[in-house]
């Protein structure tokens, strides 16, 4: 069981093709990162041995060593499509540690992705080429909007989420009001949709995948961040509205709604 990756459309943007001094540019940026203090955890590729769990959740896991193997073996062949597997990097972590918001590896993926943005579009730029950076400028606001969504949780008071800091162990406890969102909607049922979902909902949306299209340049702007994390919430009302069981998910959705809100309105 594997999570359907979602499709980029950064590589279609960014085409400049990696060959000759590109490719050696793009090397020796990869031996940079390597160097860096926030890069420990992204080097090797995740054993799925001990995390069983990261295939259902991660539609396409990636690591330094991975991609400096993809760009020796020429599987990746532009400058989108190393920036976004750069990013990917990031995105995974994020996606995979959503469920303990407060990890200290997602500090980690955040100063590994701003040297990521500092070191690799750089190098891009001396090329002649533009800067392939995240589209969504504000990016960081974005990820911090998410932060607090997933801080949010049962019978704890919304200002400790919104300051993202574990009130001791009867927070870390309580479930997080997010719970039902955080990966597509296949990971709950096993990787078998029910029959009437695609029908009821043409396109789903979960907190996965809105991390990846974020960081990875599917969105140009915040306004499509915001406009996919309210779809989020239409999409349960849309399944669940008339369904037995429904009124729980949907008592989810619109708490959470409720909170992220006034959030994306300041994006």
């Amino acid at each position: 069981l594997r999570a359907a990756p979602h499709v980029s459309t950064f590589i279609d943007t960014h085409p400049q093709p990696i060959t000759g001094e590109t490719k050696r540019a793009v090397k020796n940026t990869l031996e940079r990162l390597k160097k860096t203090k926030h890069s420990v955890a992204f080097k090797l590729p995740v054993d799925f041995n001990v995390y069983t769990d990261y295939l259902p959740k991660i539609p396409q896991p990636m690591d330094l060593r991975t991609l400096e193997g993809q760009i020796k073996d020429g599987s990746i062949q532009s400058i989108g499509s190393f920036m976004r597997n750069l990013r990917r990097i990031c995105a995974n972590c994020f996606r995979y540690s959503s469920e303990a918001p407060t990890n200290p590896l997602r500090t980690d993926a955040t100063k590994f992705l701003e040297s990521i943005e500092r070191e690799a579009t750089k190098v891009v730029a001396d090329m002649g080429v533009a800067p392939p950076t995240i589209p969504t400028t504000n990016w960081r606001e974005c990820l911090a909007v998410l932060d607090k969504a997933l801080n949010l949780r049962e019978g704890v008071p919304d200002a400790h989420a919104a300051a993202g800091v574990p009130d001791g162990q009867a927070q870390a406890a309580a479930p997080q009001i997010a719970q039902v969102f955080l990966h597509p909607a296949g990971y709950y049922y096993g990787g078998q949709l029910p029959k009437d979902y695609s029908k009821k909902v043409p396109n789903p949306m979960d907190m996965g995948t809105l991390v990846s299209c974020l960081l990875e340049g599917d969105y140009q702007s915040s306004a499509d961040f915001v406009r996919d994390f309210r779809l989020i919430f239409t999409n349960c009302k849309r399944y669940w509205k008339k369904q037995q069981g429904g009124k729980a998910y949907i008592a989810q959705a619109d708490k959470l709604s409720a909170y992220v809100e006034p959030l994306l309105l300041g994006l």
